[in-house]
């Protein structure tokens, strides 16, 4: 299980890059959130929202929100990590055991690639 073990051996540059990474995340998650204020459909009697409410309440929260769904990617992969440096014999897995291990590389996978926000956000596969 090189794969999983190499970037995690060395914990400093490891969470050095998860943070950076999560926030290109939350970045491109905060334009996101201005483009879906800006591009939102309103009634003709409805007032634009401030430009605080704009900032705060789609930018700031959507950037956020990437930020966090990304990171747990992370967290996830290093929680793969510590799992699998238990595992002796890979014959000898339990049922549960590989069901946790399937449930953390998918959710690291989605995190780490950025789709879990989406998915989570839109309650379905991105197209």
């Amino acid at each position: 299980m090189w794969i999983v073990s190499l970037p995690v051996s060395c914990p400093c540059l490891f969470w050095a890059v998860a943070i950076l990474w999560s926030g290109f995340q939350a970045y491109a998650g905060f334009h996101y959130g201005l483009y879906i204020c800006d591009n939102a459909e309103r009634k003709s009697d409805s007032p634009e929202p401030s430009r605080c409410t704009r900032l705060l309440a789609y930018g700031v929260h959507h950037g956020i929100f990437y930020f966090t769904s990304s990171l747990s990617g992370f967290v996830a992969w290093r929680l793969a990590h510590w799992v699998t440096s238990g595992i002796g014999n890979w014959a000898d897995i339990a049922g549960g055991t590989g069901a946790v291990l399937v449930a953390l590389t998918v959710l690291s996978i989605l995190g780490v690639s950025g789709a879990l926000s989406r998915i989570l956000y839109l309650g379905k596969w991105p197209r």
